[in-house]
């Protein structure tokens, strides 16, 4: 054997070693870019997770401050409605006084116009033809034609 076959057995050796050796890094380096991508992935998804917490808690803070507010709102309407209930209530007592002053009212008129008319009622005639008659008051009278009452000179 000379001295190149024996030179060209361990240069093929080598470079098929080399090349299992590309394989091998072929095969570590795979596992090694899915790995890379699966903490690149794990990585955005951590950032797309902290986003969506702070959105979150944007979201509670800004829902409680809604919510104390129309808790407020709720509170200043139920006094409102309070209020006015106690005026109604003050009202309907105030008309209810009204009416039976009324009603009494209109008792003390009725016994008013009984009273004036038995009063009225034992005039003697004489009386009753001076109504007829036209009314003089100094040198005037009054003249009625139809229902328009006028003064005489």
């Amino acid at each position: 054997m000379t001295l190149r076959e024996l030179d060209k057995e361990p240069r093929s050796q080598i470079s098929g070693l080399k090349s299992q050796v590309a394989e091998k890094d072929a095969l570590v380096q795979s596992p090694t870019d899915d790995i890379q991508k699966a903490q690149s992935e794990v990585v955005e998804l951590r950032r797309a997770l902290n986003l969506r917490e702070r959105e979150l808690e944007e979201y509670r803070s800004k829902l409680q401050e809604h919510e104390q507010y129309f808790q407020a709102q709720r509170r200043t309407w139920q006094c409102e409605l309070t209020e006015k209930q106690l005026l109604l209530q003050s009202r309907n007592a105030e008309i209810g006084q009204s009416k039976s002053d009324i009603a009494s009212l209109r008792k003390r008129v009725r016994e008013l116009e009984a009273v004036s008319k038995q009063a009225l009622a034992p005039l003697p005639t004489n009386v009753a033809s001076k109504e007829n008659s036209p009314k003089i008051f100094g040198s005037r009278r009054w003249r009625t034609r139809g229902r328009k009452r006028r003064w005489k000179a």
